[in-house]
């Protein structure tokens, strides 16, 4: 327990220290709202690959224990959780165009 409470109390340190010259730079509230959007942004992006990594983990778990129940259930709320991440992206794709909103912010586009 005192690991995740130093782990938390790191975490929230490293934001207050990473968003200081943000802060101070913005001088106003959009300004903080766009740094705090663009900082979310490339969080969504990182946990969503995070949660392709693990899915891909767990496959090749599954493909090495030989169909253990446990390993399918995972497998399932894995890709649960990316279908949620980019449909919510989705939704708020399809509401910022839908009311003309500039959100700032755009869905990864993929190049072959």
């Amino acid at each position: 327990m005192k690991y995740l409470d130093r782990l938390k109390g790191f975490v929230v340190y490293f934001a207050v220290v990473a968003l200081m010259p943000g802060v101070a730079y913005a001088q106003d509230l959009q300004g903080i709202i766009r740094i705090v959007t663009q900082i979310l942004g490339g969080l969504v992006k990182v946990l969503l690959g995070l949660a392709l990594i693990y899915f891909i983990w767990e496959v090749a778990q599954y493909i090495g224990k030989g169909g253990s129940k446990d390993v399918i259930d995972k497998i399932v709320w894995s890709v649960v959780a990316m279908f949620v991440m980019v449909s919510v992206w989705g939704l708020v794709a399809l509401i910022n165009t839908t009311f003309s909103i500039d959100a700032g912010g755009s869905a990864p586009q993929i190049s072959f």
